[in-house]
């Protein structure tokens, strides 16, 4: 036990079991909605599912990146800790949702990203800044979160939870994968503002239209810093950059209303982050064939998630597909991505 905290390589270990866990997660999830295992339907698959990607799988990938390259070292003791915190928030979210181990759980890991943020924030340079800023910035809005829902009874916790998902998401692992790609240097004020901004916008809340500029500004920012003059389809970098590129458009085309600012294309559009974007980036496939499939795969789902936007779909036949579609991301994660770091 004690052997894998101390590898060089345990946060790339507590990645890949936390996205393989995360991801078997939303196959039961899917199963349950195409009707199969409603036996347990008491059991809260979806939080614990969507908590165990954040906490087990983005955290520690960026974590092992700052680790390898000496700018954040972690103690075997933060490890077991951050670890033990991963367990009993999944168990908690799974067995009781928000209930007071999730909670209690839940809030040390924040402390935890607080921790690394503040470690992290003066050696730190140009666009990765807004690393550590970003996540203070996404604990801020918790607290606004908490006090905005009570002042205001017509604002959700859903509605405010979207603008500290955005804030995560890009301010921190968007502006890691721009950095990790090499690309053109960006402010880096210039990209939170315009994360904050859109997250903002993606709230539904009547601040929404006073930030509907910023999804466009963003999406511009992504396109600047990715585009170039070729790409090649057989580089599997040069794919990332089309994948969030085409992401930075929908961006845009959801400021203009021509794709609907609503749940499926939130969920569509973290999929598609997750799988295309960053596990893509951070993890190896054994092999081309391998790596393709699991994006066929990524799209897939993101496609059917975002569907119901335009067409009437059958959720059981839909659940079905992306059981489906579940299943072979499972394979091909668990059979596909390279072993030759877990040794450690």
């Amino acid at each position: 036990m004690l052997k894998f905290f101390s590898a060089k390589n345990s946060w790339y270990n507590i990645a890949f079991y936390s996205l393989l866990c995360a991801v078997s997660g939303g196959l039961i999830l899917r199963l349950q909605y195409s009707g199969f295992f409603t036996d347990l339907m008491f059991l809260d698959f979806r939080r614990a599912h969507s908590h165990l990607g954040f906490f087990g799988f983005l955290f520690p990938m960026i974590w092992h990146h700052f680790e390898k390259s000496k700018v954040w070292i972690c103690g075997q003791r933060l490890k077991i800790f951050y670890c033990l915190l991963l367990v009993l928030s999944t168990v908690g979210f799974l067995v009781s949702g928000y209930g007071i181990l999730a909670h209690i759980s839940s809030a040390l890991v924040l402390v935890v990203w607080l921790f690394f943020a503040v470690s992290i924030y003066s050696k730190v340079k140009g666009l990765a800044k807004s690393i550590p800023i970003s996540i203070i910035m996404a604990a801020l809005s918790i607290v606004c979160l908490v006090v905005l829902s009570r002042l205001d009874q017509n604002i959700t916790p859903l509605q405010l939870v979207r603008v500290f998902l955005t804030i995560l998401l890009f301010g921190v692992f968007g502006a890691f994968v721009i950095e990790k790609l090499s690309a053109r240097p960006l402010p880096f004020f210039l990209w939170v503002v315009s994360v904050l901004g859109t997250g903002l916008f993606l709230s539904q809340t009547y601040l929404s239209h006073f930030f509907s500029l910023f999804p466009i500004i963003l999406g511009m920012c992504i396109l600047y810093a990715l585009l170039k003059r070729r790409y090649s389809l057989v580089l599997k970098t040069d794919r990332i950059r089309i994948y969030y590129i085409i992401l930075g458009f929908a961006f845009m085309l959801t400021s203009l209303e021509l794709i609907p600012n609503n749940h499926f294309t939130a969920v569509s559009g973290i999929h598609y982050f997750m799988f295309l974007v960053l596990t893509n980036l951070f993890f190896d496939f054994k092999s081309h064939l391998y790596n393709i499939i699991f994006e066929v795969a990524s799209l897939l789902m993101s496609l059917f998630i975002f569907l119901p936007n335009f067409f009437v779909t059958n959720m059981r036949h839909t659940s079905i597909v992306l059981s489906i579609v579940s299943v072979v991301l499972v394979s091909t994660i668990w059979l596909g991505i390279s072993r030759k770091n877990l040794s450690g």
